[in-house]
């Protein structure tokens, strides 16, 4: 008889970056989390592991000293933190991505973006076939959009109108302003 010691699978490690907003901006494909797999993940330079510059480029064989971070299918599951239930449900409702093969999540649309913190169930299985489910919490900083709000007022014309003016004391590539309402401050249309 022969006794084969086993152990379990190393969880996949995901790090958030740190939020932006105000004046350092989200842009679309700017990096939120990215994972890395012990099992299956390739370091370049032993002992350290940096997986991404901070420009947050992709992983699986481009940037800093991680080649490919073991990562093969990634999937999400339903936001457990969200502060923005009813309006915020999806990825896509946020503005962010998950690639399904790197894990990495990103900003796909940086327009969608809320300030907030949020809890998503993330499951990854690594180039061995391992799988684990972990609660990655990010926060997607204030002020997300590149514009920069000083004053907004709104005053009543007639009865049925309003005008609406605003200042702004700063915009970053910004084309228009669209002005939106709702009647039952959830479901908005713009005007």
């Amino acid at each position: 008889r022969y006794t084969i010691a086993v152990n379990a699978d190393a969880l996949s490690v995901y790090t958030v970056n740190a939020p932006k907003g105000g004046v350092n901006a989200y842009a679309n494909g700017n990096e939120i989390a990215r994972v890395f797999d012990v099992n299956g993940g390739v370091v370049t330079t032993p002992g350290a592991f940096t997986p991404n510059p901070a420009d947050g480029s992709a992983l699986n064989g481009s940037a800093g000293n991680v080649p490919d971070n073991g990562v093969r299918l990634a999937s999400p599951g339903a936001f457990t933190t969200n502060p923005f239930p009813g309006v915020v449900n999806t990825l896509a409702d946020a503005g962010l991505a998950l690639s399904t093969t790197t894990g990495q999540l990103t900003v796909v649309d940086r327009t969608k973006l809320r300030s907030g913190t949020y809890t998503l169930p993330i499951t990854t299985t690594d180039a061995k076939g391992g799988s684990t489910t972990q609660n990655v919490t990010f926060t997607i900083g204030a002020n997300p959009l590149p514009v920069e709000l000083v004053v907004f007022q709104a005053q009543a014309v007639g009865n049925v109108d309003a005008l609406l003016s605003w200042t702004t004391a700063a915009e970053v590539n910004s084309a228009y302003f669209a002005i939106e309402r709702s009647l039952d401050g959830e479901s908005f249309g713009q005007v």
